[in-house]
């Protein structure tokens, strides 16, 4: 962290949000990775959707992401 900055080796939000569910041996909501990021994920999960690298479900009415490759 530099001046209240965060930086990843990831480079993009969305790339972090993908590994983040790729890691995962759980789901999580838009809500959950922001409270774990400090930014909304809205944008970059939507992209995620569109090219199929993760997946939603409605669950007690709130969505929670998936991913499609997970790694562990």
């Amino acid at each position: 962290m530099f001046k209240g900055i965060l930086f990843s080796s990831y480079r993009t939000l969305g790339k972090i949000v993908k590994k983040l569910l790729e890691e995962s041996e759980h789901e999580y909501s838009a809500e959950e990775i922001e409270k774990l990021l400090h930014v909304k994920p809205n944008d970059p999960l939507l992209e995620l959707i569109r090219k199929k690298a993760v997946h939603n479900e409605k669950v007690s009415g709130i969505y929670v992401y998936f991913s499609n490759n997970h790694t562990i």
